[in-house]
């Protein structure tokens, strides 16, 4: 009765307003106590725009980046926490740019699921592979794209292939003349390793083989004669490297396709050499 009574002298305004609060209210139990659900997603790190997803961070923005790195939300809760960070130095066919790293990161993120869509969404950013995405990890702004989610089926399988390789110079004032110095082949022995930042190798070589280098003659008839050059020598790698396979075709590194008559990127402890790809086994 009382209680009519009091609602009766609320005028409309203060009604509308009560109304508000308790919308206001249920409307923060049902976003900060709704159900969710974690899953990994793997994130590769770009530039701002997204349109240069092929670019690298930085090195040592790269290296600011452990597994532990949390985010949480405003009731304190962690809704994002990387749990793998895995990188190396950004390699291109015939360049290497210590001062970038392509980097990817795995993180576990509490995300909201729709049953009816088989949709995953974290603060309103549907999860796929290919969307861009933003978040701040501690006091780092990362930025980049979705390239895997936890249950969607991988189509990468990886693969350790052998491969066969051959390092001629050619880019000297006599074209005719091949090889490479002694002080390059006495740099790279069997055994030697490409590693990523886990420490796993993702180069090995396993077999070198040295034989000297051959270079054109001519007499004074104008008559062509190949013979052995004393100061240069041709060099043969046969490599184990671990490849993604991906529709029957080869990757490595950040996604460099490994084809014969292509130049692999070989960054060791003391060289860098680019020998070309001659078999794949």
């Amino acid at each position: 009765m009382k209680y009519n009574k009091y609602l009766s002298r609320m005028k409309l305004v203060d009604k509308l307003i009560v109304l508000a609060l308790i919308i206001g209210a249920l409307g923060f139990v049902v976003f900060f106590f709704r159900k969710t659900e974690t899953i990994s997603i793997e994130l590769k790190v770009t530039e701002q725009d997204v349109l240069y997803a092929n670019s690298a961070a930085p090195s040592w923005f790269a290296n600011l980046f452990k597994p532990g790195i949390k985010t949480k939300d405003g009731l304190g809760r962690t809704i994002a926490e990387v749990t793998r960070v895995y990188s190396y130095d950004e390699v291109h066919p015939y360049n290497r740019d210590p001062s970038k790293k392509a980097l990817y990161i795995t993180m576990d993120v509490a995300t909201t699921y729709n049953s009816r869509t088989g949709e995953y969404k974290f603060r309103g950013t549907t999860l796929a592979v290919g969307e861009a995405f933003r978040i701040s990890l501690g006091n780092l702004l990362v930025q980049g794209l979705i390239t895997d989610i936890e249950g969607l089926d991988n189509p990468y399988q990886e693969r350790e292939v052998l491969v066969e390789t051959v390092l001629q110079e050619t880019y000297q004032p006599f074209a005719e003349t091949t090889g490479v110095d002694d002080f390059i082949v006495e740099a790279i022995n069997e055994g030697d390793q490409v590693f990523d930042s886990e420490g796993s190798p993702v180069v090995t070589v396993v077999e070198k083989r040295v034989t000297p280098a051959e270079k054109n003659t001519f007499d004074d008839r104008g008559n062509v004669y190949l013979r052995q050059d004393p100061r240069k020598n041709d060099l043969y790698l046969t490599l184990r490297v671990k490849a993604n396979e991906i529709n029957g075709e080869l990757y490595f590194f950040d996604n460099l396709r490994l084809q014969i008559n292509s130049a692999i990127p070989l960054h060791f402890e003391n060289i860098s050499i680019y020998p070309m790809i001659t078999k794949i086994i």
